[in-house]
């Protein structure tokens, strides 16, 4: 809504005339913005510079106020563009950071894979020491145990062989003195595994002993004329 009397804003307006057409023209006067108003911050005509309404305003060319104009806003923009050229070293720091970062990484992850396979390997080395130390024993009691079997065979058909040949020689006829005494095979010294020993003992009237041979010292029996007994100190072996 306009009163009367008021001016309105000026527009301004191409001049259709100009051979470039980029000169602008007043739309109350139809005449060139020559002008710029530094208190209405708006370019006008020389018509308007002398009208009642722009009394004791300053004014300048549109080519100098243009010129203020961009001082003006370069000076606003100094800090943003300060702001900005800080922002690109944070961001370029930020780049060089982010990347030291993944070299670190990538060391890490390898550092873990090297500590993971040392581990591994060692890992193995133990189990393999563990499965030849495991294997060592069982050999060593498979070797022991057949040993054993071996002596314990052995012991066994010595021991037969003198039950068969103390039995054969207490079945002998008691009436058949003089045959059994001139039967060599009755003799302590032809008996296999058997002998005449010395007296158990340094007391006089004991029993001799007959000895079991090289086990004598195994089992701790020895065979006197009375019959097995324990005398591990004077047994001997054959």
């Amino acid at each position: 809504m306009q009163f009367a009397g008021e001016e309105k804003p000026i527009s301004p307006t191409s001049d259709p005339k100009s051979p470039t057409g980029s000169e602008l023209l007043c739309n109350l006067h139809s005449e060139k913005l020559r002008l710029f108003c530094l208190e209405d911050k708006q370019p006008v005509c020389v018509v308007c510079r002398d009208l009642k309404k722009h009394t004791k305003q300053d004014f300048r060319s549109i080519d100098e106020a243009a010129q203020d104009h961009t001082e003006e806003l370069q000076t606003a923009l100094k800090p943003l563009q300060e702001t900005l050229d800080d922002l690109n070293i944070i961001e370029q720091t930020c780049d060089q950071t982010a990347e030291h970062i993944k070299e670190r990484i990538s060391q890490t992850q390898t550092t873990e894979r090297q500590i993971r396979e040392a581990f591994e390997n060692h890992h193995q080395l133990l189990q393999d020491k563990e499965y030849a130390g495991i294997t060592v024993l069982r050999v060593e009691k498979e070797l022991q145990s057949q040993l054993m079997k071996q002596k314990i065979e052995k012991i066994s058909r010595e021991i037969s062989s003198l039950s068969d040949t103390l039995g054969a020689i207490e079945d002998e006829p008691k009436s058949e003195d003089i045959s059994f005494l001139q039967n060599p095979a009755h003799t302590a010294g032809s008996t296999p595994g058997l002998r005449s020993a010395d007296r158990c003992g340094q007391t006089p009237g004991q029993h001799a002993v007959q000895s079991l041979g090289e086990y004598a010292g195994v089992c701790g029996i020895q065979f006197c004329d009375s019959g097995p007994q324990h005398c591990p100190s004077r047994s001997h072996v054959v």
